[in-house]
């Protein structure tokens, strides 16, 4: 049973939490505002077709909020399905970050 309770608590801290970013209807990009603490990660996926190109720019005080590749720029082909990306805080203090995601076909 203690075991049990202890793997149920091991693999809960191991869960990542993605958000969602929609579109509304008619519109090619979308903006999230929220803070973000130093040090960590915040993961966003978003539903396109593939081959429509997705770009996207996150901007924040100091520049410490950055995309995986340690960029504040980010552009790709996207998949069917799931597209996933992921942004972090790479300073010791909490920071507010405004991302911003637009997906269009290529023949736009």
């Amino acid at each position: 049973m203690i075991f049990a309770m202890l793997l149920a608590v091991l693999s809960a801290s191991f869960t990542f939490s993605q958000t969602e970013i929609r579109f509304k209807r008619g519109r090619t990009s979308a903006s999230i505002s929220s803070p973000l603490d130093g040090g960590l990660i915040k993961r966003f996926v978003l539903r396109a077709r593939e081959g429509q190109r997705l770009s996207g720019i996150v901007a924040s005080a100091r520049e410490c909020v950055k995309f995986a590749d340690g960029q504040t720029l980010i552009a790709f082909e996207t998949i069917t399905g799931l597209n996933r990306i992921s942004i972090r805080n790479t300073c010791r203090t909490r920071v507010n970050f405004t991302l911003t995601v637009s997906i269009v076909d290529p023949e736009r």
